[in-house]
């Protein structure tokens, strides 16, 4: 058994795999945003390309570990709580009216 952070697993493959947490966005920065502006990075309309470039390694971050399993998938995530729950997460992706979800890789 290997204990490995999400990061870590990438290239790797497993019979099955579990994630204990959620990728969750921690806060905004106007400074990297407008860094992220002066640099020409992102959609020139979008007034803050730097969250928007996090919030979508979030989910790169989530798809990365969620593929790292060859059968078996279980991803622990515990309700959000206070100012956690109105930040974006990987999970808000997943419906929350079923607990499970089904490998559509056509195995």
């Amino acid at each position: 058994m290997q204990l490995l952070t999400y990061h870590k697993s990438n290239g790797l493959e497993a019979h099955a795999v579990f994630l204990v947490g959620d990728c969750v966005y921690m806060k905004s920065s106007l400074y990297k945003n407008q860094t992220y502006r002066y640099a020409e990075l992102g959609d020139p309309h979008d007034p803050a390309p730097y969250d928007t470039s996090q919030k979508h390694e979030l989910l790169r971050l989530a798809y990365v570990a969620i593929t790292r399993a060859a059968r078996h998938c279980y991803w622990f995530i515990e309700p959000p709580q206070g100012d956690a729950a109105s930040r974006p997460k990987a999970s808000d992706h997943i419906p929350r009216s079923e607990p499970f979800f089904f490998d559509a890789r056509g195995r």
